[in-house]
């Protein structure tokens, strides 16, 4: 599944993984550049609305995947100040900018973006061939710009983001080994 590695930097968390999947690079790249994939991996989304894209194909930076879906988001076990800033509802915005599609190693880089939360997520993925597949490695930054309480909103975002990237690699492990998927590799 691969390393985490979460460093602390004022108002800052970098977060660093490692994962490896079961693939040739260019069959990962297929994957997470088609509109399929995304419509797969948000229809089975827990609780979660319908994603709806926002942006999907070249650009003049790269090509571009931007995906906004509304998430119902559990106050319950959020401090009293957080939920202040955060509320029961927002629409995460998940954008993803292909810098390099062409020849490996792949370069992505990707925001995440969730209403009414003063957090940024920004980060680069590169995907490149290793023995018996593939390696991604995923480096974001965590931020915020709120005094006193950014350290605690990016701390709670950052477990958050944790949690999701393990669910994302579980999924996209899941989607490869569909039957209609694993004959692409």
């Amino acid at each position: 599944m691969g390393v985490l590695l979460i460093l602390p930097r004022g108002l800052t968390v970098q977060l660093q993984r490692e994962r490896f999947f079961p693939v040739p690079a260019a069959t990962l790249r297929d994957v997470l550049t088609s509109r399929e994939f995304y419509q797969a991996r948000f229809a089975s989304s827990r609780g979660e609305d319908a994603a709806q894209f926002e942006a999907f194909g070249d650009t003049p930076a790269g090509f571009r995947i931007a995906v906004s879906r509304a998430l119902r988001i559990k106050t319950d076990r959020l401090p009293a100040v957080a939920r202040k800033f955060i509320g029961s509802s927002a629409t995460l915005l998940t954008d993803f900018l292909w810098l390099e599609r062409a020849a490996t190693p792949y370069r992505c880089r990707f925001s995440f973006t969730l209403a009414k939360v003063p957090v940024k997520v920004e980060g680069l993925m590169q995907i490149e061939e290793c023995e018996g597949g593939c390696r991604q490695r995923l480096s974001a930054d965590l931020s915020s710009s709120v005094p006193l309480i950014g350290n605690k909103l990016v701390a709670l975002v950052s477990g958050q983001v944790d949690r999701a990237l393990d669910a994302d690699y579980e999924a996209t492990l899941a989607y490869l080994n569909a039957p209609d998927v694993a004959g692409l590799a």
